[in-house]
């Protein structure tokens, strides 16, 4: 195989994409599962419409009978809204879970079959060692969820949901109060900067955190699988210790990383509270101009309170979506890679029944291991209707 795990980088669209290609036999339900998604994007900003005639209702003008008339039929209108959340939010759960374990069975089906049709010079590299491949299936696989399933419900849904959240609230904000919306909308990059910059340092620190656990698997497998010779030589304390070390470099680094990335998420949450400061600031100057009425003053400012933390919790995924982005890697590095082997169940070539086969002082070592030479001047006559099988030193 031409290519190992740690050959070539992915793109996050890339690998999105190659991601839901799994799930191309289920297109349909998933279509659905987006259309229940984009409902819910759709709730926050009709809360947002009846939650502010609430407000104008409540306020002491007109008759007790108009106000209780009014306030039944927004009530009506609030419980119709609950029970379409409540379906749209169950068939988003049920649609990605179910996605999500169809793609992980796949994944780990191609997976194990590129495994046992590639050639003995892709297991002889260092990246490609046994407990490397086996945590690859053990755990990049199930970790695809973060972009196709249970965590799917928590990214792609996020992804549809908030946007729909963001735009939807923009431009109703525009349409009753423009005057106030583009103050506030003016504050949305800062949100999405630092949680951009979240986002970023999580991956960077995930590739990095993987590389060392990677060493640790490879360093605890090789242990265990030879056990009986490190009991023979008492050497367990000597083996843990060095496996201690190995784990304490990982467990330093995380907690820099954990307290940079607490640092940009408390920033991206706390700076929507700037928003709402702003929003009423401005508000209330353009109530006292006579150049904005309180129920779109209300209708304004929840729309883009509701667009502010959207954009605040835009990249609070971001742990989530960073594993399932090194994992995915991991995955689509393994399945890219070209192997010398096919993988068509065998060379089903006829050969000549008749003749002889000879070999004359062949050399052979591999590429990883020149060192150590395999064939070392071959020289071998195969007549027909002999069986050879030529065996290593085992």
């Amino acid at each position: 195989m031409q290519s190992g795990l740690n050959a070539q980088n992915y793109s996050g669209i890339n690998l999105f994409y190659r991601i839901l290609s799994f799930n191309k036999p289920e297109r349909v339900i998933f279509a659905i599962g987006f259309a229940a998604a984009t409902i819910c994007g759709t709730i926050p900003i009709a809360q947002a419409l009846i939650f502010s005639h609430f407000i104008d209702v409540l306020s002491p003008v007109g008759s007790p009978a108009h106000l209780q008339s009014r306030a039944n039929i927004l009530a009506s209108i609030w419980l119709m809204i609950a029970i379409v959340s409540f379906l749209c939010y169950f068939l988003v759960g049920l649609i990605f879970e179910y996605c999500a374990e169809k793609m992980v069975r796949r994944v780990r089906y191609q997976s194990f079959r590129k495994l046992i049709y590639s050639d003995i010079e892709f297991f002889d590299r260092e990246e490609n060692a046994s407990g490397v491949l086996t945590g690859t299936l053990a755990t990049d696989a199930p970790n695809l969820k973060g972009l196709s399933g249970s965590i799917l419900r928590m990214y792609f849904y996020p992804m549809v949901t908030l946007t729909v959240q963001i735009c939807g609230g923009f431009i109703l904000s525009l349409i009753v109060a423009w005057k106030l919306a583009l103050v506030v909308m003016c504050s949305i990059p800062v949100l999405l900067t630092a949680g951009y910059l979240r986002y970023a340092l999580l991956q960077r620190f995930q590739v990095s955190i993987q590389e060392a656990y990677q060493k640790s698997a490879q360093f605890a497998c090789e242990a265990t699988a030879n056990i009986r010779t490190v009991q023979s030589l008492t050497r367990e304390t000597r083996l843990w210790e060095e496996y201690s070390q190995c784990l304490s470099s990982p467990s330093k680094a995380s907690v820099t990383s954990s307290a940079k990335s607490s640092l940009l998420y408390s920033c991206s949450q706390s700076l929507a509270y700037l928003c709402y400061a702003l929003a009423f600031w401005r508000g209330a100057t353009l109530i006292r101009r006579g150049e904005l009425i309180i129920l779109n003053f209300f209708i304004a400012l929840v729309s883009l309170v509701f667009g502010a933390q959207s954009a605040g919790q835009l990249f609070s995924f971001s742990p989530d979506v960073t594993k399932a982005n090194t994992a995915a890697s991991n995955i689509f590095r393994l399945l890219d890679g070209q192997s010398v082997i096919g993988a068509g169940g065998g060379d089903k070539r006829s050969f000549l029944k008749s003749g002889t086969i000879n070999f004359n002082q062949v050399h052979f070592q591999y590429p990883t291991r020149p060192h150590v030479p395999v064939l070392r001047g071959l020289n071998l006559e195969v007549k027909p209707g002999q069986f050879v099988a030529l065996v290593g030193q085992s």
